[in-house]
């Protein structure tokens, strides 16, 4: 390829492709020696794709596997049923074979200029790979699927995925963000639900007939994908996550339920990022009940206040608890006091006095200082966070607090 050079030998990302061919398309096996290429082993096949897999990343290799019928290649190997295998260890070794050519794909989706050129049988081609993945009772594969799928919603050919937003497909992710124990697959479940939400907006924000949208398919696909969204169970799955989630992170906190919590594998502060964004986002769009949806959802907004959560996912649980504040005040269907109720008022306590209290205060400070209206729901969350306060951290803040909300 002129001007790129590969970080390893051509040849051998040719002859990769080549075995996969043989292998999982003709399924010849890779212990006959056919043709001219020199046959691999399973587990040299497997090294090799975990090596592409790296390599994958950077956009010389993606563009140069895009340019020799990577995409298909990869689709078709991962689109395979694997579950037929004779026995469990086989059906495992297929599963990371098609975990692999997943993880290839969406790393090569991740480089909008190699998406740009896709042609419409490659896109079709990668909604087979996901949506066969999907539904794999292997969870690593089904992380893997995600991702993929979250790279094509977020591309160029998004308005082209249109099985992607199939009443199928959602309730799939749906199952997945409900039920998974892996925690990067309940942030990509929310990534791909949060893209979704993107692209229905105008249709869940105007609650417009899907033949208003457009003619294509494409259309009508993401005007029932809309319909669907507003009116799912949506934020009674992220708040029962966002609880547990949490309450992985409250270890040290008496009466927390922490040593009850959910024992599951991967980045908790990431997989609690996605779900509390997801969580701001719908809020924004979809219509809400403040009594039966927003509560719980606020009583878990606090206790991440009191986690060891990264600053960012902190940050993330005040954004959505002035949104649902932001809520009650235009319904008027529940009073300031049932976002922080009595409750929890011991909880806060603990809290803001703890070694999370300066960040919060600060936090707070900065979205009453954003505020426009001094007697919004959001201004009157906020002060009642910095009611639970300690005053030396409030009084840093002072001179701000005095010009914002005055003495």
């Amino acid at each position: 390829m002129a001007g790129l050079e590969l970080l390893v030998d051509e040849s051998s990302i040719l002859k990769v492709l080549q075995q996969i061919i043989r292998h999982c398309i003709l399924a010849e096996g890779l212990t006959r020696e056919t043709g001219v290429v020199e046959p691999m082993t399973i587990e040299d096949l497997q090294g090799w794709l975990e090596t592409i897999w790296d390599l994958s990343v950077d956009f010389r290799s993606a563009t140069f596997l895009a340019k020799n019928h990577g995409i298909a290649v990869f689709s078709k190997a991962a689109a395979r049923d694997w579950l037929d295998e004779a026995n469990a260890d086989q059906a495992c070794g297929c599963a990371r074979f098609a975990e692999s050519c997943v993880g290839i794909l969406a790393n090569m989706c991740s480089h909008s200029e190699v998406v740009a050129e896709m042609p419409m049988q490659d896109v079709d081609a990668l909604q087979d790979a996901v949506l066969c993945c999907l539904i794999s009772i292997d969870g690593p594969l089904v992380c893997q699927a995600l991702r993929l799928a979250s790279a094509l919603l977020c591309s160029h050919a998004s308005q082209k995925c249109c099985r992607l937003w199939t009443e199928a497909a959602i309730s799939q992710t749906f199952f997945v963000m409900e039920s998974s124990l892996l925690w990067d697959a309940v942030r990509h479940a929310c990534d791909v639900t949060s893209q979704l939400l993107v692209l229905a907006t105008p249709a869940i924000s105007d609650n417009a007939d899907p033949a208003l949208t457009g003619t294509d398919a494409g259309a009508w696909g993401l005007g029932s994908a809309a319909k669907l969204l507003a009116r799912s169970s949506l934020l009674a799955i992220l708040n029962v996550r966002a609880t547990e989630l949490s309450t992985i992170l409250m270890p040290n906190i008496q009466g927390s339920g922490a040593e009850e919590s959910v024992k599951g594998h991967g980045d908790v502060d990431a997989a609690l990022l996605s779900v509390l964004c997801l969580a701001d986002s719908f809020l924004a769009v979809a219509p809400v009940n403040a009594d039966t949806d927003s509560a719980p959802l606020a009583h878990a907004c606090v206790r991440i206040l009191g986690s060891t959560a990264s600053s960012g996912v902190v940050d993330a649980s005040l954004e959505l608890l002035s949104s649902l504040a932001d809520l009650t005040g235009q319904t008027k269907l529940a009073s300031k006091q049932s976002v922080l109720d009595p409750s929890i008022s011991k909880e806060v306590l603990a809290i803001m006095g703890g070694v999370m209290g300066a960040a919060v205060v600060e936090k707070v400070v900065m979205l009453l200082a954003e505020g426009e209206e001094s007697a919004s729901s959001k201004s009157e969350t906020l002060r009642m966070l910095l009611q639970h306060a300690p005053q030396e951290l409030v009084a840093r803040d002072k001179n701000v607090l005095r010009s914002t909300i005055g003495e």
